[in-house]
Order: structure tokens, then sequence, then C-alpha cells
């Protein structure tokens, strides 16, 4: 891997060496103090920090430890294993989308669920996810940037926000709040495996507190994590020419590589810092730097295929995908008092570029004489954001002071779609001198195509955005709040308008009632807006076995897209109503319920696969051959998704056999289509937003989620088990009888630890212990696609074990 020059002279094991070699002796790191509803939290509330407990919105806390000692590789495994209301899917994407994956909150799609990093907005990332799956055309945050050891906790508001923090917080919003000790540090290294002995990880993370003067500080983090492919693909049947030249079976059977999980090595650094200047003033500065590369193999290609060239791949072939991502986000910023207002002034600048690369690949069109490898072209986004917040508290003579907040911000966004290599693109016009497609030219569309010049593209928009936010007591156990928030985009987005109330009271200390009612909203991406490729595959379940659709990818702006019935995209609409309570019957249990119901309009989905006689003659017509089908994105649906979050915990204390922290937490959510748009060109015979399309937005989702666990710990022992529920979900073929739907599964996670005496720590377990599996697809493929279902919410690679060593000092 090449790592990018900002972290090439400093690897986790120096970087672990030179930590501990300047750390003075010093106590273990605390203990995870954000598990429980006592947690002070800052998000949803602004200007006044309260409890989990006490918030007036739903909200969840996962802690420091959780986060390092869970076994998972990465952020968003880890926050799928702890939270009921997160959903990541096995694959949230075919080729590099399986490398950059895409969750959602609350049944909803990774973009509309906005990701805060210390309360600024985090960027997205610039790899749009273009397949036909669940999470389509979302650029989700890759959250799997942020090391597990820079974060102090993380704060989950499972409620709509844009009223409060503007574009995408509409299922809600995740805030990760960094680590800012100023002194001790952690090492960690960890190692797993599946019990089929493939898919290895390998991670090691390295943090230390430095002080800073006039007690500042300085965290500093970095971690690098290799994680092997492993594959379930079954074994398809190879062919191949007889003397001949007629096509015959092959007595060898070959493994399709592509269904599994891809082979990626990621380094991250963190830093985190505060130096406070006089009483009024404190100046912070944070960021993160990445560089990830990542190689997912395609499906398997016959090497009887009018794509192949024989003289380069006689057996056939399944080329690799690959990425290669630099990423850094640095915020900077001062808050303190101003005129009587706590006031806050930020700037935070990101950029991310993903380079997109295929190796074990060849176009057809240039004959034997292609090179194997290529480089596709690139997607990059930038986001410059400025943020001013200003919050004051007020005496207007009600039950407790009234807290006054409003704000400014700007915001400056660029995606690029930029053009690969000439060779991966050019049509070279190769026809088969021999064989049985002699005189004929080759099908491109077997091969991986770069971006061509006319594919590429750039665009760029300005926001800015103005919002108030007050909250208030008419009585010493009601609180009331009302947020209002107006932004402006300088592109087809326009101007939208949006608010919130919300409501608590407090029946007795220990039991409240809260409810809140939001308009939301979420602007189209650029790259939604702008992005065309070709050669986009697809694989749908038919009654002869999956077919293969070759699609060309059109902008919803071009005109031949709206020729097949695309329209420019507008922003999505949301109407969020939530109701709920918390309850301490006890002063070691509580409860929280909240019911709730979002309704999203001009939702923007993928189209289906437009395919036929009809799509196909109008794609000939403009000069594309070789494609059978077409998509786009549109605003195509309106839905509603209705559901319920339970979370409840009991600390329990067993004396001399120790103490166990039981938690129980839910989530039940449904997804209906209220309204599909009509958006079917006359005299075209097909249905943009097909039963594919549907079936994926209903049910790709599990609708119910269960997670039971215990927290045990006696001295220096402590074990964890966690059993979760993941309901069932559905996948489509190209009619309602062919979908497959897999029945729910119980997955166990079990762990151990030992704390020895010198801040050495020894953890071991097994995520799915039980080595479960989804069911299996019972669709036959002669391309070797998977057993098992490729949305599984679980994923497919069976049990896995694992083990961490670490050093607090």
């Amino acid at each position: 891997m090449r790592v990018s020059s900002f972290l090439a002279s400093a690897s986790p094991a120096a970087l672990a060496v030179v930590l501990t070699a300047v750390a003075p002796p010093a106590a273990a790191q605390n203990a995870d103090q954000a598990t429980t509803v006592d947690a002070i939290i800052v998000t949803g509330s602004r200007g006044q920090p309260r409890t989990v407990a006490t918030s007036p919105s739903p909200i969840d806390v996962i802690g420091a430890t959780q986060l390092e000692t869970i076994g998972r590789d990465g952020l968003q495994e880890a926050l799928n294993a702890l939270l009921p209301s997160y959903n990541l899917p096995a694959m949230t994407g075919s080729g590099t989308g399986g490398v950059v994956r895409a969750a959602g909150l609350r049944g909803l799609n990774a973009d509309q669920v906005l990701i805060l990093v210390n309360g600024k907005r985090r960027h997205n990332s610039a790899l749009l996810q273009s397949s036909s799956w669940t999470n389509s055309g979302s650029a989700p945050v890759d959250m799997d940037l942020i090391p597990a050891g820079a974060i102090s906790h993380i704060e989950v508001l499972r409620d709509g926000a844009s009223a409060q923090y503007g574009s995408d917080a509409i299922s809600g919003v995740i805030n990760v709040i960094l680590k800012d000790a100023d002194h001790g540090g952690r090492i960690t290294a960890g190692w797993g495996s599946n019990y089929e002995g493939d898919g290895d990880t390998w991670s090691v993370s390295a943090g230390r507190g430095f002080a800073l003067p006039n007690e500042g500080s300085l965290y500093l983090n970095i971690e690098h994590r290799r994680q092997q492919n492993y594959t379930r693909g079954v074994p398809a049947t190879r062919f191949g020419f007889d003397e001949n030249w007629n096509i015959v079976p092959v007595a060898v059977e070959v493994i399709n590589q592509g269904y599994g999980n891809p082979k990626t090595e990621t380094t991250n650094l963190a830093f985190n810092a505060e130096l406070p200047v006089n009483e009024a003033l404190d100046l912070y500065a944070f960021g993160t730097f990445s560089d990830k590369e990542g190689w997912k193999h395609g499906n398997f290609r016959q090497p009887t295929a009018n794509g192949n060239i024989i003289e380069l791949y006689p057996d056939g072939k399944s080329l690799k995908l690959g990425i290669d991502q630099r990423d850094h986000q640095l915020t900077i910023g001062g808050r303190g008092r101003f005129q009587g207002w706590d006031t806050d002034l930020s700037t935070s600048y990101s950029h991310d570029d993903v380079k997109q690369l295929t190796t074990d690949s060849l176009n057809p069109s240039l004959g034997p004489d292609s090179p194997t490898d290529f480089y596709l072209g690139s997607q990059v986004f930038t986001q410059w954001t400025t943020n001013l917040d200003l919050t004051r508290a007020f005496d207007t003579g009600l039950a407790r002071p009234t807290q006054v907040s409003w704000g400014l911000e700007h915001r400056y966004e660029e995606w690029k779609l930029t053009p690969g290599e000439e060779l991966s693109y050019l049509d070279g016009g190769y026809v088969f001198p021999r064989g049985p497609y002699a005189g004929q030219i080759t099908n491109r569309s077997t091969g991986v195509r770069g971006v061509s010049p006319d594919d590429a593209g750039a665009d760029n928009r300005n926001v800015y955005a103005a919002y108030v936010d007050v909250g208030f007591y008419p009585t010493d156990r009601w609180y009331a709040a009302v947020a209002l928030r107006h932004e402006r985009y300088d592109d087809s987005a326009g101007d939208t308008t949006n608010g919130k109330l919300t409501t608590r009271y407090e029946f007795t200390p220990n039991f409240a009632l809260r409810a809140t009612a939001s308009t939301g909203f979420r602007a189209p991406s650029l790259a939604q807006s702008i992005y065309q490729q070709s050669t986009v595959s697809a694989f749908q379940a038919t009654a002869d076995g999956y077919v293969q659709y070759f699609l060309k990818f059109l902008s919803p702006e071009s005109e031949l897209g709206q020729l097949l019935g695309a329209r420019p995209l507008t922003p999505e609409k949301s109407e969020n109503y939530s109701l709920g309570f918390t309850w301490t019957p006890l002063s070691n249990a509580t409860l929280t319920v909240d019911a709730y119901q979002i309704d999203v309009n001009d939702r923007i989905v993928r189209s289906g696969n437009l395919a036929g006689r009809e799509v196909v003659a109008i794609l000939e017509q403009h000069g594309l051959k070789d494609f059978n089908g077409a998509a786009f994105y549109t605003n195509a649906v309106d839905t509603r998704t209705r559901g319920v979050d339970v979370v409840g915990e009991y600390r329990a204390d067993y004396g001399r056999f120790g103490q166990v922290r039981w938690n129980a937490s839910y989530n039940y959510n449904k997804t209906e289509i209220q309204d599909i748009k009509d958006l079917v060109t006359p005299g075209n015979n097909y249905q943009v937003f097909d039963h594919s399309a549907q079936v994926y937005l209903e049910r790709g989702n599990p609708r119910q989620k269960l997670i039971l666990g215990g927290d045990w710990s006696l001295g220096a022992i402590g074990a964890n088990l966690r059993a979760t529920r993941y309901g069932d979900v559905t996948q489509p073929g190209n009619t309602s009888a062919l979908d497959r739907t897999f029945t729910a599964k119980w997955i166990v996670d079990l762990k151990a630890d030992y704390n020895f005496a010198n801040g050495v720590n020894l953890t071991v377990g097994a995520n799915n212990l039980l080595d479960q599996y989804p069911d299996k697809v019972g669709v036959l493929s002669n391309t070797g696609l998977g057993a098992y279902g490729y949305i599984s919410p679980f994923g497919f690679g069976g049990g896995y074990y694992y083990t961490r060593l670490s050093y607090s000092f």
C-alpha cells in the first residue's frame, strides 16, 4: 500500500514506541463513563448539556471502551453490533461500493443521517453508491476513517434535526466526540479471523494525551488496519471451446471470487487540541487524515464470452476493482464570551479523493494488445464549512432561564468525476479473426470501462443558512423548545425553511413524557445530479437464473436521461413525529420507549434497470452500443416509515459474584411507499421505479432488530455476552414470484477480558459464536454468484474469533 506523505514517516508501531517512552507514570484510562442514562450529552440541545434520561429527544451513547474492545473491524461494524436502529448490509454495492460501505438509521438511507465530529459537520465520501441495492445513490460519510482509539464517546440522536443542523438530518444525527485528555494513553494490537480460516484482520492503534500551556490539551491517535478478502461464492461451471469452436462445459469448476468482503488496508490519524488563551477565549483544532486502499474481485467472466480475448484469458477471468483514497478534514475555531453570549466561530475544510483502478482486466476492443491494468478515473469531493454559533440564557420570569441560541453557516461544496486513462475507455474496434465470433466486433461490456471525457464532469455550489433555537420552562417540570432554520442553495436545490417543536414533561423525578414534531429536508448531492458512467453491471434473479445487465448510467440533467424519463433532481422533504417516555423505576434501572413516524416526499432513488427493445433502440440512436439497459437517479417516490425504539438497562450487584450491566434494546421500523411519481415516458412500456427498486426500498432492511446483552465484571475479570436477532429481509427478482426472503437469525457474540495490574488488558472473543449464515438464495447461477443473500444485515462470513492486547498508561 502506498501511504501518503503525512503518514509515511509515522507508522503506528513507531509512534507507539515514542508515546510510551515519553509517557509519565499514570493511572489507566477512566472506565467507560458514557454507557448509562447518566451520561452527559451535548447533541440536540444547544447550550444546555443534559443527561440521556433528561433529553427531550431519544438519544444513545456509546462509550470508548465498547468501541475499542468489541472486536469489530472499523467503526461502522461496531455501531451495527451495538445499536438496534443502525443497519449495515453485508454488501452495500457491487465493485468498489463494498470498500466504502453505507449504513442507515431507522430504516432510512445512509445519506439521510447527519454525521458530526465534535458537533461539526463531517464531509461525505466522494464515492457514490451506484448499485441498485439498498442505500443506492448515497455518498455516505465513511465513518471507518475515524480511528476508534481517538473517540471519547458517540451520541446518536434518533430524531429529525434538520431545523437544528441542516440538510441530511432526516432520520437523526450521529455526533462523534473525540478524546481530549492531556495525559495518559493507550496502545492496542489485535488480530482476528473467520472460522473458515479466511478474512484475517490485523490492527494496531496508539493514542497519547499531551499537556499544552494554560491547561490546554492535545490528544493524538493513529491506527493501521488490514483486512484480507474472503469469498462465499459457489462453484461456477466453466465453459470452453472444442476443436470446432463449439462452446462446451469444461470439467473444471471455478469459485466466483467477487462474492465476499474486499481486501483493504487503512491508516487513520486523528488529533484533538484545545488551547485556552485567557478567561474569555479558547482556541481549538481537530482533524483526521486517512490513506485507504481496497480491492474487490469482480464476478467471473467466462472464457467463451464475446467480450473475452482468449489470448489474454484462456481460462476466463475474475477482474479486480480497487480504490486508492486520500481523505482529510481539518477544523479550527475559537469559543468564548462575547457581549454576554457564549460564542463559537469555526471553519472546517475537507477533501476526499477516490481513485478507481482495475487489474486482471482488459479492454476487449483493443484485442490481444489490450493492457490488463487501468486507471479508471477519480471521484473527488471538497467541502468547506464555516459556522458562527451563539447561545445565552435569559431570565424571562419563567420557572428557569430561557436559552436562546442562533447562528449562521456557509458551506461550499464541489464534486468532480475525472476521466480515466485513454485506453480504459477507447473503442479500438477489434474484430475477432476466427472462432464462433469471427468477423464480429467485441462486446466491450464485459470489461470495466474507465470514465470517458464525455462522462466526466464537475459541479459546485454555495449554501447559506441561519437558525434560531429557543428552549424554555413554562413550569419547573415542563420543558419546551422551538427551532427554525432557513437554508439557501445557489443551485437547483433552491431555498428551504424547516422547524422543530420539542416538549418534555416530568410527571415525577422518575417518569417523563417527551414528544417532537419537525420538518426536514435533504438536498440532492452534486454527485447524484451529474454522475454518468458506462458499463454499470447489475445482476437480477429471473426464472432462468441470474441475468446480467450492462447499463449506461445517465445524469438526470442530461438530454438522453430526460428522454428516458429522468427529470432534474429536487430536494427531499420530510415530516418527523416522535412520542415517548423515560422511566427510572429503580435507581439502577431505566427504560425509554419512543414511537416515531417519518414521511419523506420526493425521495431520491435509483431507477430500476430500464431494459427492453425500446430502451436499447434509444441508446443505439445516441451512439451507445453494447448496452441492454439504462438507469438514473430520480425523485420517484413518497414513503412513510413507522417504528418504535425501546432501550432498557439494569445494573445489578451480585456481591462476591461481581456486577452485571444488563441491557435490552429493540427497533421496529416499517417503510411503505405512499406514492410513485408518474415518470413513465409516453410511448415506452417500462416503469422507471420497477418492482425490484420497490422491494429494495421497502424490504431491503430488517424491520426488526433486538439486542440482548450482559456485561459482567469481577475485579480484574470481565465478560460480555450479546445476542442479536436480525429480522427478515427480501432480495428482489424481476417479478414477485422470484423474490427471496431470508428469515430472521440470532447472532451471539461473546468476549472475555482480563486487566493486569500493570495496565495491560487481554481480550479474547468470538463474533457470531454459533457460526450462523443467512438462508441460501436458491437461484441457479452459472456465474458462481454467492449462495447467500447479499443484503444480509449481519454478513455472510460466518463465525469470527479475535484477540486484543492493550496497554494503558
